[in-house]
């Protein structure tokens, strides 16, 4: 029997590798705090004032614990909706007192000065991975995989089924740690709507002659796009290894709670494996169980093949 596992950030976290998005956080805010306290004014987050009266620690830690849950619990999906109010009010500020032509050009580098350090993510991103310790990690299950006939795809960047598995048949579907992936990470959002929208919005301000907000449309959607991540291109770039699923018999989920962004690989999958393909689909928690059971439901994955939702730990041997 042939299976394809897929195995998301709940797969190295089992194995003690601190990989959350409030990890990558914490070194943001150690190594490069400048950066996190920008990006973070972009989602409505201003640190607090530690020399007002009112401040203590407990009301540092209660920020940063609504901080996590606002932005870091679901980073790439919550990255793709920045204040573009925001960002309209500072546009519509600046150009009080400027002339209503010949502005373009100097709103255009103003922009790029203040929103263009989001393309950093990615190379911090890195920065963050190489600094994470996988050697902690152990072997918890004994019979994983068939070498000759299972598949595996990771959400994760780090080289976990490399070094504790032995396994050479990854596919690092987002990149990852140059030990594992050719492939740099790839961390971002799925709201193409949102780049679409601002770019069609830009383009008719400028037939319209109404420079400023030409200008400031372009730069909610250059900032966006420079976040965005191209699931689509991914797909089409590792063609080859979803058209290979046809002799699929299982396909086991792990760690992975299938944000919006992530579905269409799901859907790819699904073009691609014969219709008595068993799905096991395992879960950490209630939350994740009803977000699984939404997601699986939605695509008809339930209804189309023999589906079992299961709690994560019955999955490991130790």
């Amino acid at each position: 029997m042939s299976t394809l596992y897929l195995f998301g950030n709940g797969f190295d976290i089992a194995h003690g590798i601190k990989t959350p998005y409030s990890a990558f956080r914490s070194f943001l805010d150690k190594e490069h705090e400048e950066f996190l306290t920008r990006f973070e004014a972009m989602y409505h987050i201003q640190p607090l004032d530690d020399t007002e009266p009112w401040y203590s620690e407990e009301a540092q830690r209660k920020w940063e614990k609504s901080v996590l849950i606002d932005l870091w619990q679901c980073f790439e999906e919550e990255i793709g909706h920045p204040d573009v109010e925001g960002m309209h009010d500072v546009a519509q500020s600046l150009i009080d007192g400027m002339p209503e032509e010949g502005i373009k050009d100097t709103l255009d580098y103003y922009w790029r000065k203040e929103y263009g350090f989001a393309v950093e993510l990615q190379k911090y991103v890195l920065e963050w991975l190489m600094t994470v310790d996988t050697s902690v990690a152990r072997c918890k299950k004994d019979a994983l995989i068939d070498a000759n006939t299972d598949v595996f795809i990771t959400f994760n960047y780090t080289d976990t089924l490399e070094k504790v598995y032995g396994i050479d048949n990854v596919l690092h579907i987002h990149g990852g740690v140059p030990s594992c992936s050719s492939v740099p990470p790839i961390m971002g959002h799925g709201n193409r709507y949102l780049i679409d929208y601002y770019t069609e919005k830009a383009k008719k301000a400028e037939n319209e002659f109404i420079e400023w907000e030409c200008s400031i449309d372009n730069a909610i959607a250059n900032y966006c796009r420079s976040l965005y991540k191209d699931t689509d291109a991914i797909i089409e770039n590792n063609e080859w290894f979803f058209s290979s699923m046809g002799d699929i018999d299982q396909v086991v989920c792990l760690g992975l709670s299938f944000g919006d962004v992530d579905i269409q690989y799901l859907e790819r999958i699904l073009r691609e494996v014969k219709p008595n393909t068993k799905w096991m689909v395992y879960y950490y928690g209630d939350e994740s169980r009803q977000r699984l059971e939404s997601v699986f439901g939605i695509l008809g994955i339930r209804r189309r093949f023999e589906t079992y939702l299961l709690p994560s730990d019955g999955f490991w041997d130790r």
